[in-house]
């Protein structure tokens, strides 16, 4: 069973283009620093009832074993923190989730 933890914040428009260079460090440092997560996904929000720009972040592990062997560090604390320095306060959620549906995923 795969694990994804979720995160999802909002910023103010038009600094798009901000969030974006700072998901590069961050994939960057993931993809290098933690080989324990095994993707890592981010989709933003074009329409809908969440403070735009909404996005959300998910960090694919391959189990509940292997999300508990990673470790925070004190780079991931520096290359996190240009988000929530854009984040508008009180839209950071982070959560969870399983891929118990997976049976039921197709791609074309």
């Amino acid at each position: 069973m795969g694990i994804n933890v979720v995160i999802q914040w909002s910023v103010p428009e038009g600094r798009e283009a901000d969030v974006d260079q700072a998901l590069l460090v961050i994939s960057d440092h993931i993809a290098s620093a933690h080989p324990g997560i095994g993707a890592c996904r981010v989709f933003r929000q074009f329409a809908g009832g969440e403070p735009h720009r909404a996005y959300q972040w998910f960090e694919e592990y391959e189990s509940l074993s292997a999300l508990e062997a990673e470790t925070m560090t004190e780079e991931c604390d520096r290359v996190w923190q240009s988000i929530r320095d854009l984040e508008i306060p009180g839209t950071r959620r982070q959560s969870i989730w399983t891929d118990v549906g997976k049976a039921a995923w197709f791609s074309r």
